[in-house]
């Protein structure tokens, strides 16, 4: 016979303590499995802030390579082209050739001006000095082959070449002259086959409209332009 208590077997008042156990293990685990996801949240939430903190930040800064390419150039090489520089610059004294010119190192230049039949060398922005030069026989604009006019516009130096030996015949009945073109060629990319800007066999042409459409220099002003331009460098040939 089992004893009786306040209502309550033994029997029944030996298994309290079983469930308190149970009861309290439960509430352990489940204590544990709310650290874990607690936990778990703030690892993927840290993660997954500091992946969109880090896409953030990259978005706005390229790589080496992009700005090795992006990044421009200040290095100029000696045969670079220099900054444009407005054409129509009112012809100034002569300065003295080899002068030296304050300021940033800037490349030679050629402006034409066919109405004053004058070249004027530039050194950046600096008039180094001014030659007398002929044109071509016909006024305006070049507009197809054989109109005997000087091309008008921005070029630059497509090739300089030694022409001492060059002949050529003008087309006046003295045949091939020898030294026609004098010591050097400096050939124009201008879109026109044959024009540059050379030396002369008849010094008495410079100042006229004469040639078949180049410009024409002395022997010794061609020599010290020639002297001074690189390949690719700028001609501007005005009106």
């Amino acid at each position: 016979m089992v004893e009786q208590r306040n209502g309550f077997s033994a029997g029944s008042a030996s298994l309290r303590p079983s469930r308190a156990t149970g009861v309290r293990r439960g509430r352990g685990v489940l204590s544990l499995m709310i650290v874990l996801c607690v936990l778990a949240g703030v690892f993927y939430g840290g993660s997954r802030v500091y992946g969109l903190l880090t896409a953030a930040r990259n978005a706005g800064v390229p790589s080496a390579e992009e700005e090795a390419v992006s990044a421009p150039s200040v290095a100029l090489s000696s045969d670079a082209q220099p900054d444009r520089i407005a054409v129509g610059l009112p012809a100034s004294p002569d300065v003295p050739l080899g002068a030296v010119v304050e300021g940033k190192k800037e490349s030679y230049w050629i402006r034409i001006v066919k109405s004053t039949y004058s070249l004027h060398l530039y050194k950046g922005n600096q008039l180094v000095k001014t030659y007398p030069i002929a044109i071509g026989e016909n006024p305006g604009n070049k507009a197809r082959v054989g109109d005997r006019r000087t091309p008008e516009g921005e070029f630059s130096v497509e090739q300089i070449q030694n022409s001492s030996a060059w002949v050529h015949d003008f087309g006046d009945g003295k045949g091939p002259i020898a030294g026609a073109y004098g010591p050097w060629f400096i050939r124009l990319k201008t879109g026109w086959k044959g024009i540059g800007i050379h030396g002369t066999h008849d010094p008495s042409s410079i100042g006229k409209m004469i040639t078949e459409g180049c410009i024409r220099l002395r022997n010794d002003h061609v020599e010290e332009v020639k002297a001074r331009l690189a390949l690719k460098a700028r001609v501007v040939i005005e009106p």
